[in-house]
């Protein structure tokens, strides 16, 4: 059962001093499946040049990629990526993953605070993997999967691999 999700809980609490919403606890919840079928994108190089795909992904929250693999454990997120030139599959050699964070120190409102919290509170993460694939002039599709992740975006070059 996938979609958006919200209820009250009335905390039976009569004061005429509070609004109705002050005396419930609010849930919201969003319910989601990966999807199975792959995300595709056609475009067309004019050059020989290599093609250089990037795909990246954005955690804001508690913690690094958790929350997506139903349970505590932390599980990195991956990509399942088919390049096509006309209806030939290419090679996509996986060249560079780079793993970024944004670290503040303390000041975070999004973030839980507990007995164990640090001065450092990491509220984002960005993982990305580069591949290259030598190029040709026509027309591409690529496709995408992701796994371990409710996003991702992507960028599409050909080009110096630099």
């Amino acid at each position: 059962m996938q979609g958006s999700y919200s209820t009250a809980i009335d905390l039976g609490i009569e004061d005429p001093a509070l609004d109705e919403w002050e005396n419930q606890v609010q849930f919201y919840l969003n319910v989601w499946e990966q999807p199975s079928e792959p995300f595709v994108t056609e475009f067309v190089s004019f050059s020989e040049a290599p093609i250089r795909v990037e795909v990246s992904m954005n955690q804001y929250g508690y913690s690094n990629y958790a929350g997506y693999s139903g349970g505590s454990a932390k599980q990195q997120p991956s990509f399942d990526i088919v390049l096509k030139n006309g209806d030939e599959e290419v090679e996509l050699k996986l060249v560079k993953a780079i793993s970024k964070g944004s670290v503040n120190f303390g000041n975070n409102d999004m973030i839980l605070y507990s007995a164990e919290s640090s001065a450092y509170q990491q509220y984002s993460t960005t993982y990305t993997e580069v591949y290259e694939a030598t190029g040709a002039m026509g027309e591409w599709e690529l496709s995408i999967i992701s796994a371990n992740t409710d996003n991702f975006e992507y960028s599409i070059a050909a080009g110096d691999s630099e």
